[in-house]
């Protein structure tokens, strides 16, 4: 089987099934699912900070489900604000590497910390979406596919200035722009019908916008992760697709920071 063939093969059973935790699952099933994804993204992380026994992956797994469990009674805002903290640390990373590699690179207890940063808000996020409103939670994943298709295609089109070339070298700043406009038009024309009916034009603007540009720092932020450590998926688990953080990459960034964006922009 050729990779494309595995791709879509793989995209066949992958899109219904999420669809079907998506909108079929009660809140507390979801919860136990989104917890198996936690899972399986929390021993890609593991493998890619250089956990290579399967006791210490097992550990770090185990404590990424306590901090989910513990998560669930603290302050939400505190989760969001945590990660959206971390994201602007990963701002100044991308924009430096591979001299900001210096700051975690061999640091062990730093990349299992980014982890956590990364994976918990990302867990609580997706639940407590699915609990508001399965189609807001559509939604905001549209926003960032959408976003990541339009700069694919205008990146193709137009792109000649290189966003981040010592990190992904195949992103360019047209495509951004391109993917920020084809997402902002997207969620003007549906943000009504999911609900988001009292956020004006300019609030709508500034969530969808912070959104989507902290979508492409997470798929930038992983590939720095994949780049330092020398490989080129998170892992093979879904086949032609790579790992669960591989798909996973662009929401682990957005779905906190559209909570922590709702606190301070609306």
């Amino acid at each position: 089987m050729s990779e494309l063939q595995k791709r879509v093969a793989t995209a066949v059973v992958l899109i219904p099934t999420v669809l079907y935790l998506i909108f079929f699952l009660e809140n507390p099933e979801f919860k136990i699912a989104m917890s198996v994804v936690l899972v399986l993204a929390s021993w890609e992380w593991s493998r890619l900070i250089g956990l290579k026994e399967l006791p210490a992956q097992a550990v770090y797994i185990f404590l990424a489900l306590v901090l989910a469990f513990v998560s669930q009674f603290l302050p939400s805002a505190l989760i969001y604000l945590f990660g959206g903290v971390w994201w602007l640390m990963a701002v100044y990373l991308v924009a430096t590497y591979p001299e900001s590699e210096a700051l975690w690179e061999d640091k062990l207890p730093i990349k299992a910390i980014i982890g956590y940063a990364i994976l918990i808000p990302t867990w609580l996020g997706v639940v407590e979406l699915q609990a508001q409103s399965p189609w807001l939670m559509m939604f905001v994943f549209v926003l960032v596919w959408a976003a990541d298709i339009g700069a694919y295609f205008f990146g193709r089109k137009f792109g000649k200035n290189k966003l981040a070339p010592k990190v992904s070298p195949g992103k360019s700043i047209e495509g951004l722009l391109g993917g920020l406009v084809v997402s902002l038009f997207i969620g003007l024309l549906l943000k009504n019908l999911v609900g988001l009916n009292e956020l004006s034009i300019i609030q709508s603007i500034a969530i969808f916008t912070t959104v989507v540009l902290f979508s492409v720092l997470g798929d930038l932020s992983e590939s720095l992760f994949k780049r330092s450590s020398g490989v080129k998926d998170s892992s093979q688990l879904l086949p032609g697709h790579g790992g669960i953080l591989d798909r996973i990459d662009s929401l682990t960034a957005a779905v906190p920071v559209y909570f922590a964006s709702t606190l301070l922009f609306a």
